[in-house]
């Protein structure tokens, strides 16, 4: 482990502290100025809990017993395991580290309440300074987190690797490495031949040595393994095996002990148990809210379509959805109405495409026309501005979709998709996703199956929300565009 990262880390510690102690005095000052809310205001229920009221406990008071509890705290926060040092920790994963500290904390907290009868602080200022908490520590994180990555970029706390594989596997492992904006490992020396890496790491001297020894491949006999995994243990250097099946096969792995035996699990996307379960009610909550949100415009749409393009509003598009269950999307009609079902829409635009060798060119590459001609104004305008999709929300309420996931494809795109399809279909498909906010139909049909599989195995809550909030940028921007455009 580097240097760089355990100071780091411990100098989340203090900061953590003085974050904490903040937190309690902020909460302080909030309830000394404001009138907050308490059970006697409802009446019944102050009768009903014994609450009386009380009077706002004297700052010094109040300090006294703050500076007791606060170190407690951080001591039960680094119960919860915050402070283990980790490599490629997300942000999801440490905002809910963050949470699970501070609320274990605060239990502490709570429990001295019980077991002393004189230990007072105003209830109020609990709750406040739970929250105050949250996001000071992730504060303090944000910012250690920006600092390392400019460290990073200065050749600080980069961790210096050496690759023992064949050409074709280092070349692999290194173009994963260097991927990174600021990269955390770099690769200084590699080797084909195990035996010598092992004498070269033990003739090597100390400012020369690597920080890790990577074997990256299966060729390698099981005597040489050992003996590179003694010259490691003789030179302080840590020894890692990356078996080729976990670079060439898309998926999420996790190493757990099972009567001692230490087995790779692998798994399609990290999108399972809680999560699932996670993710839906935030499908649930976000697509009621946005229905309700955008109501007034389905109205509008619903009245320019009838004067400028006649014929049923919404347009339902057989797709397949999770664990290849066909599904129709649902969308707002955006070509002209002999010409949106399938047998009509296709006899015209394969004549077009007959007719138009650079539309064909096109269509070929990305499936898709910059100006389709079966597409009337309207729908043109809609589908510059993802307005033609608010109609999904249904879908995504009903489960068919995700508010964000991958794109449903239909049954003829699977090819573009080889043996990735069976993890494209362990996840529900989504109104957005990430090639959807990564330059939509400026990017290429294999890019869109890069992004779709990358944010299969890469799935978080933050990611979800970070491509929602991506996604309604790029529609404020579209809608405004447009309408400067049409001034």
């Amino acid at each position: 482990m580097k240097r760089s990262q355990l100071l780091a880390t411990a100098i989340q510690i203090p900061l953590d502290y003085l974050m904490l102690y903040g937190a309690f005095y902020l909460a302080y000052a909030v309830r000394d100025t404001y009138q907050l809310p308490s059970p006697q205001d409802l009446g019944g229920i102050a009768e009903r809990i014994n609450y009386t009221g009380v009077d706002l406990v004297s700052q010094a008071h109040y300090l006294h017993y703050v500076n007791m509890i606060v170190p407690l705290m951080v001591l039960a926060a680094a119960i919860t395991g915050i402070y283990t040092v980790r490599r490629g920790i997300s942000w999801f994963q440490k905002i809910f580290q963050v949470i699970v500290a501070v609320s274990f904390a605060e239990m502490l907290v709570v429990l001295l309440f019980l077991l002393k009868g004189s230990f007072f602080l105003p209830r109020s200022s609990i709750v406040l300074s739970w929250g105050f908490a949250i996001v000071g520590m992730l504060i303090v994180r944000i910012i250690m987190a920006a600092t390392m990555r400019s460290l990073r970029r200065a050749g600080v706390g980069v961790y210096r690797v050496w690759l023992v594989g064949t050409k074709r596997e280092q070349k692999e492992v290194l173009a994963k490495l260097t991927a990174q904006p600021a990269p955390t490992h770099q690769v200084i020396a590699s080797y084909d031949d195990a035996e010598k890496a092992a004498q070269a790491l033990r003739e090597a001297t100390a400012p020369n040595r690597p920080d890790i020894l990577l074997v990256c491949g299966d060729h390698i006999m099981h005597d040489h393994l050992a003996e590179l995994r003694n010259a490691s243990l003789e030179c302080h250097v840590e020894y890692a095996l990356l078996p080729p099946f976990l670079t060439n096969l898309p998926a999420v792995f996790a190493v757990e002990e099972v009567a001692t035996l230490p087995l790779v699990f692998v798994r399609p996307t990290p999108l399972e148990g809680w999560g699932v379960v996670l993710k839906r009610t935030y499908d649930i909550i976000a697509s009621s809210l946005l229905l309700i949100l955008f109501s007034p415009l389905y109205l509008i749409i619903y009245i320019m379509m009838k004067f400028t393009s006649p014929g049923p509003i919404i347009f339902k598009h057989r797709r397949l959805g999770k664990n290849q269950e066909p599904i129709e999307v649902w969308k707002f009609r955006t070509m002209y109405a002999n010409r949106s079902d399938e047998a009509g829409g296709l006899a015209f635009l394969k004549q077009y495409l007959e007719e138009h060798p650079e539309a064909k060119k096109e269509w070929d590459a990305t499936q898709k026309l910059r100006k389709d001609p079966r597409v009337s104004p309207i729908g043109r305008f809609l589908r510059a501005t993802s307005l033609d999709e608010l109609p999904q929300f249904v879908n995504v309420l009903t489960g068919q979709l995700s508010l964000v996931g991958p794109r449903p494809i239909l049954e003829k795109e699977r090819h573009h998709y080889g043996e990735r399809d069976k993890a494209l279909f362990a996840v529900r498909p989504g109104l957005t996703g990430l090639w959807q906010v990564s330059g939509r139909s400026d990017v290429s049909y294999e890019e869109r199956v890069r992004l779709d599989m990358h944010y299969i195995e890469h799935w978080s809550l933050w990611l979800d929300l970070s491509i929602t909030a991506r996604t309604g940028i790029y529609m404020v921007k579209a809608i405004i565009g447009k309408a400067e455009g049409a001034v």
